[in-house]
Formats: structure tokens, C-alpha cells, sequence
């Protein structure tokens, strides 16, 4: 394993002779005085006579490569390289096929252990950038990235043999303890970044430091489980064609904006010669001007103040006449119209407008719960974690998942309010199909979009890689995408499936599915409607606990079994209760025509009761996590019902805002600075996970946990991923809802 050079050279060459390492002329490129330089070179000098310790121990590794091989040629070839009698490397050996190594492999890094040994720059370079046990292991600080970048931009220069360049791996050890028992994995698995010819592919490495070509001494009885290389991709033709779609959408994104500026606005008093031309006082006095972008399904005009144009006569009003289709498929891309609507604080009469608060901080609650568990993977003081655990203010982002099933309430609530009040409007007549069609639209057009880029763009914007298991996600998206886009993903492996955050949107499309049965007896027969609530939050219950029970399945922070996430956490009957009651919140609603007037003893009990079940199901996990450990049937119980208790409470706030009897938890939630960033919570949601796995995917640093630290981190994470869901807002979302309208046309 690597030692003699690697850990052998790290920890004794490098601690005996460190300043041996520093290129004579470095002082001189960093720009150093003459005495610094003096005392640079000086410290050089003095430890060249260390340089039989090195030679020792690379000429050990060179023997041992040297007994590997199973040819007597190959072995006097190898002597003599290794004595510097060999100039040509390529003749050195021609494979180790009982080794499971590459000859270009071997002979690249024999090379490099020769030019070490001699002293040459760029070997230098390469052990430097290797990673070194570092301070603070007691603590957790159990990754060792060494220096990326460095060992990348390492210019190559052999002494002899073929070129190569060099590359940095990540090995991951792994002690047999951890192996038998993974609680043990803190300190049972270590990565070391070594700096290698890049001809060592993953697998070379892997069967050298597993074979004891090399000799790590430090973890001699660890195993190398998998490693990773961050090689340079080429962009395959799935990563080009995604860069074509992207500028091709891009190109009709700025010619709908230029033509729609063109016909929106008045220029020098001129319009076009099928435009009107009416005085200010000859405009109907109720009525809207009519647009291409208004909804046929729930409104048929748009209000002046969505077109504002950049010149305008005080006296002369230009009313465009409504293009044909294909127009109008053109300008729903337009950002003049788009980038408005989004921004506008603008709601619809009776909208509920305690939503858009409730929205906007359940997406931040996620992005913080996320924003924790990536930052954590590149921890160096991990024990620091329990300490962190075990503050009773942290539970409330430890239960951040909670967070998504507010969204599942949000998301029957609006499904049985909406549908309900069409209904009552057209005596019970629904078009079921467009109802289907306008939920798979609304999803599925800027879901694709983003999966596309995620699929063909990010993985090579990854440079760390540990951050291997990221990209692994964007290529398993091509052979299971359909999944996604079929929203039955959430039946199947995540870790082997695409976007596996998305599972949500497949639970969410599957409860929409089944919507209009509960729908349909909600508003005919009412008490059958309720019955079916009622039966859907009862399943929740029975089901989750006895899964848990019979297969011996923990919470997330006690499982033991490692079928939480797989059998639980992402399953549609763990959350159709949730659904439900946000479906009968949503039906008090449309009968109340949300109108409710409360005395105080019912309102200060509905607001203590809510407080009381919020806080129990946020902070009640506390001894379960960190003092007394909860059985698989405690764990089964509190599981099947911790959620619905949130829908719950957080149903009464909803009801309490929605009828006037907020006070001034309605008047929070419904501020006007709310509305257009809750109208990104779709967006960055999709964006949000592949923001944050792209900033840590580059990290060639481990993070030191402190509060301020994951502050920053938070916040950065939050700004930058809401910034990427207003341009995907704008370019894809917003278009995809105008182009339904257009292409709908009058279908109700």
C-alpha cells in the first residue's frame, strides 16, 4: 500500500525533511527578499543528506513491485530501472494480470517512485499534494483530501519513459471493525487523496494498495473499499446535445423577449397596422385588455398593469389584437411578460394568502435540513456532532422533515378548495382529463427540463471526487428516468434511481390521482367524502406501524436496519394521511367560503392545542435521539403518528388565517415580500439539491463545524438556489403554464 512513499514518506520523510520538499527557485516565484530566499535555500541543503531515508523507502515499494511480477525478464528490467539502468519505462514489464494492475499503471508510478528518489520537481510536487495525516483525528477528522488542484495542475516531466500526467484519488479505508459493525464507520473508514499518474485507473489503485504492492504502515489493517479519480470527462454526446438544447431555448427565450417588446411597445408614436388606436376615455372602464397569456380555465382577461410598456402616450392607448397560436406559443417565453408576473405582489381575489408565508418557510426548512447533511459528509471534527445533537434547539432541524409533509398538506388542501369551487361553479361538471393533464403539465415540463441539464451538465461540474456518488445519481438518471417521469419512482431503490429527492413529486402525483374519487364525495355526499378521509389517515397509521414492526424498522436516527429510508420514509401509505388532511381542511374552507367567526375560548384553544402538538412533534424525538434510545415498537408508533400531528396544527393555522382569526401570525405569513419567492418553491426545490451538491462537489477542503460556519453555508446555499429557481421560474416554469393556456385555448 503506499506508505513508504505515501504514508512512509508522509509521515517520516515529510516530517524529518519537510523543508526538503520546497523547490529551490519556489521562495524566488512567490516573490520572496533575498533573505527569505537565503533561508529557503539553506533549509534545502541541509536536508538533502536525508535523502537515503527516502531512498529507502521507495526502493523497498520499487521491490515490491519488482517481486510482483512473474517473468525473470521482467523483474531484471525492474532491477535495473530501479537503479536507474533503465531509461526506457515502457519496457519494464508488459502486464500483472495475476495483480489485476496495468502495466501503464506500474510503470507510470515506478517511474515517479525513481524520480522521487532523484529528487526531480514535479515528484516532489506530486508527494506534496498527496494528503497527510492531519491534526485532529480524535475529533473525527477522518478525510484526507491532500491537494487537488495542485496535483492536477502538476506539469509532468519524467526523467524517462513515456509521458503522463498526474491525477488525484481518492481511497477510501475501511477498518474490519466498521466492517462487521457500521456504527463504528466514524472512525472506521479514513480517505487519503494520493496524488498518482493518471494512467492508475480507480481500479489499479484499489488492487495496489489492497495487494500490499505499496505499504500504507498507518493502515496496514484496513482494507480500500473503493476509490474514485477525478479525472477529466469529455463530453459525451448526451452532455453536447444538452448544451445544444440549452442554447437553442435560450435563443427562443431572446427572440419571444425582442419580438414581444417589438409589439408590446409604442415607438415614435407608430403601431403596427392591426393594432387600434383608441383615447384613454374611449377604454371600457371594467374590463381588462384582453391577452394571449390569460387563463382559459379559471380567467379569460389580464389586467393593464401586466404589460407596462417602455414609452407611452398620456393621451393614445395601443390595444394589440391577440396573435394566432403560434404566436402566442412564442410569446409565452418572453421574459418581458414572465420576469413581471413573478415579481408582481400582486394575488387573486380570494386567494388564501397565508400560503404564500407558510410556502416560503417550509422551502427554507428544507434547504437548511439539506444544507446540514452535505456539509456533514466533509466534516473534520465529527465528534463535535453529537455535542451539536444533543442541544435540544437542534431538534427542530434534525425533524426538518416535516418540512414535506406541510407541502402535502398544501398540496390537498388547494387540490379539494380549487376543485370544489369549480365545481359549485359549474353545477359538478369537471373535466376530469384536462384536470389530469394541466397537474402532469404543470410538473413534468420543468421537471424534464432539469433533468435534462442535471443528467448532461452537472456531472462535469464536479471536481472532488468524493463527491463521486453525486455524479453516480446523473448517470443512473439514464436508465431510470421514465421512473421520474412516470411518478412511480418512489416504489423503487432511491439509491439507485434519478433525482432521488423527486420522490416526493411522485407521492404528490400519486395522491392527486386518486383526488377526484374523495373529490367527487366530498361534494355529493359529504359524510361518504369524510368516511374516506378518515379511512386514508387510518392507514397511514396501521401500515407505517406494523412495516416497522414486523420488519424491525427504527426512526431515522435509531434504524439499525437501514430500511427506513428505503421502506418508509419515501412510500406514498407513510404519507396519505397527511394528503388527507390537508383535503379536509381545504373542504371546511370552500364550506365555510372561509367566513368563521370564533369566540376566544375557541381560539385560544385551537392556538394552544396547535402550539402543543407542533412543538411535541418537533422537540418530542429529543430522548430518542440522544439519551434513551427508543424500541422498534415505540419507534412504530411515534412514526405512524408524528406527521399527522404536524398536519394538524399546522391545519389550524391555515383555517385560523384563512377565516380572519390569524391575527398577527396571518399578517407574517401574508406579507407581500413573500409572495414572489413563493412562487420559486417548486423550482427550487428541483434546483436546490443539485446547487449544494455542486458547491461541495468541489470542495478541496474538508469544513471545520462551527455555528457561523454552517450559518454561512446555509445562507449561501438558500441565495444561490433560489437565484437558479428564478431563472428556471422564468425561462421554463413560467412559459410551460402560458403555453398550456395558449395551446388549451377554450377547453374548460
Amino acid at each position: 500500500m503506499i506508505s513508504k512513499i505515501f504514508l512512509g514518506v508522509l509521515m517520516i520523510f515529510l516530517v524529518r525533511s519537510a523543508v526538503g520538499l520546497v523547490p529551490p527557485d519556489l521562495p524566488a516565484r512567490l516573490g520572496m527578499a533575498h533573505e527569505g530566499e537565503s533561508f529557503f535555500r539553506e533549509l534545502h541543503e541541509s536536508t538533502l543528506n536525508q535523502k537515503p531515508g527516502v531512498e529507502e523507502w521507495a526502493l523497498k515499494s520499487i521491490e515490491r513491485l519488482r517481486q510482483a511480477t512473474d517473468s525473470t525478464q521482467a523483474q531484471q528490467l525492474m532491477a535495473d530501472f530501479g537503479n536507474g539502468t533503465s531509461e526506457n519505462a515502457t519496457d519494464i514489464l508488459p502486464a500483472m494480470p495475476v495483480f489485476n494492475v496495468s502495466a501503464e499503471c506500474i510503470n507510470a508510478t515506478a517511474r515517479y517512485l525513481v524520480d522521487l528518489i532523484n529528487g526531480v520537481p514535479y515528484a516532489l510536487q506530486m508527494l506534496d499534494a498527496t494528503a497527510k495525516p492531519p491534526a485532529g483525528i480524535m475529533e473525527g477528522n477522518m478525510k484526507w483530501f491532500g491537494a487537488m488542484s495542485q496535483c492536477k495542475n502538476t506539469t509532468v516531466t519524467p526523467s524517462g519513459g513515456p509521458h503522463f500526467d498526474a491525477h488525484q484519488c481518492l481511497a477510501s479505508f475501511i477498518s474490519p471493525a466498521a466492517m462487521i459493525n457500521p456504527q463504528q464507520a466514524m472512525f472506521g473508514v479514513i480517505t487519503l487523496g494520493l496524488c498518482l499518474p493518471a494512467t492508475c485507473t480507480p481500479g489499479d489503485v484499489t488492487n495496489m494498495l489492497n495487494q500490499d504492492l505499496f505499504d500504507v504502515q498507518m493502515l496496514d489493517k484496513y482494507v480500500v473499499y473503493t476509490t474514485t479519480c477525478n479525472d477529466d470527462r469529455k463530453l459525451d454526446s448526451f452532455a453536447i446535445g444538452a448544451i445544444f438544447f440549452g442554447a437553442v431555448f435560450i435563443l427562443i427565450v431572446v427572440v419571444a423577449t425582442v419580438l414581444d417588446i417589438i409589439l408590446t411597445m409604442m415607438r415614435d408614436g407608430s403601431c403596427g397596422t392591426d393594432d387600434i388606436i383608441v383615447t384613454s376615455e374611449e377604454l371600457p372602464k371594467n374590463r381588462g385588455v384582453p391577452s394571449m397569456t390569460s387563463d382559459p380555465i379559471h380567467s379569460t382577461n389580464y389586467h393593464d398593469s401586466d404589460r407596462v410598456p417602455l414609452y407611452k402616450d398620456e393621451h393614445l392607448t395601443v390595444i394589440h389584437r391577440v396573435p394566432g397560436k403560434l404566436m402566442g406559443a412564442l410569446m409565452a417565453f418572453s421574459l418581458y411578460t414572465n420576469v413581471p408576473k413573478i415579481m408582481s405582489a400582486k394575488h387573486g381575489s380570494g386567494a388564501i394568502t397565508c400560503l404564500h408565508g407558510i410556502r416560503l418557510i417550509s422551502m427554507t426548512w428544507v434547504v437548511l435540513g439539506h444544507s446540514y447533511a452535505f456539509a456533514a459528509q466533509i466534516f473534520d471534527n465529527l465528534v463535535v456532532m453529537a455535542d451539536i445533537l444533543s442541544r435540544f434547539s437542534f431538534q427542530a432541524i434534525s425533524n426538518a422533515t416535516v418540512s414535506v409533509d406541510t407541502f402535502f398538506v398544501l398540496s390537498g388542501l388547494l387540490v379539494a378548495y380549487l376543485t370544489l369551487k369549480q365545481m359549485k361553479r359549474s353545477d359538478g361538471k369537471i373535466n376530469w382529463l384536462l384536470f389530469y393533464f394541466h397537474r402532469y403539465w404543470r410538473l413534468t415540463v420543468t421537471y424534464a427540463f432539469i433533468m435534462v441539464l442535471y443528467i448532461g451538465i452537472s456531472p462535469y461540474l464536479i471536481s472532488n471526487p468524493a463527491a463521486d456518488t453525486f455524479s453516480a445519481d446523473a448517470t443512473n438518471c439514464r436508465s431510470s428516468w421514465y421512473l421520474d417521469l412516470l411518478y412511480v419512482n418512489n416504489f423503487f431503490d432511491i439509491s439507485k434511481g434519478c433525482m432521488g429527492w423527486t420522490w416526493y413529486l411522485a407521492n404528490d402525483m400519486q395522491f392527486y390521482i386518486i383526488s377526484p374519487i374523495i373529490l367527487i364525495a366530498l361534494y355529493k355526499l359529504p359524510i361518504l367524502g369524510g368516511i374516506m378521509i378518515s379511512l386514508l389517515v387510518l392507514s397511514q397509521i396501521l401500515t407505517t406501524s406494523l412495516i416497522m414492526h414486523f420488519y424491525n424498522i427504527g426512526t431515522m436516527f435509531n434504524d439499525a436496519s437501514g430500511e427506513y429510508m428505503i421502506m418508509v420514509y419515501t412510500k406514498p401509505y407513510v404519507r396519505c394521511g397527511v394528503y388527507a388532511l390537508g383535503m379536509a381542511v381545504g373542504y371546511l374552507l370552500y364550506k365555510t367560503d372561509c367566513k368563521v367567526k370564533m369566540n376566544k375560548i375557541t381560539l385560544w384553544t385551537g392556538w394552544l392545542l396547535a402550539t402543543g402538538l407542533a412543538l411535541g412533534t418537533l422537540y418530542g424525538t429529543y430522548n430518542n435521539q440522544i439519551t434513551d434510545p427508543w424500541s422498534v415498537d415505540m419507534s412504530a408508533g411515534y412514526e405512524a403518528i408524528y406527521r399527522l400531528t404536524w398536519a394538524v396544527a399546522l391545519g389550524w393555522v391555515i383555517f385560523a388565517c384563512a377565516t380572519g382569526n390569524g391575527g398577527f401570525v396571518n399578517a407574517l405569513l401574508s406579507w407581500e415580500a413573500f409572495i414572489p419567492l413563493s412562487r420559486l418553491t417548486y423550482t427550487c426545490y428541483m434546483v436546490h439539491l443539485i446547487v449544494i451538491g455542486i458547491f461541495f462537489g468541489n470542495m478541496e477542503t474538508t469544513i471545520h463545524y462551527t455555528d457561523l460556519m454552517i450559518i454561512y453555508v446555509y445562507i449561501g446555499s438558500l441565495v444561490c438556489s433560489m437565484m437558479v429557481a428564478f431563472v428556471v421560474t422564468v425561462l421554463i416554469e413560467a412559459p410551460s403554464i402560458a403555453l398550456e393556456k395558449v395551446l388549451l385555448g377554450g377547453f374548460r
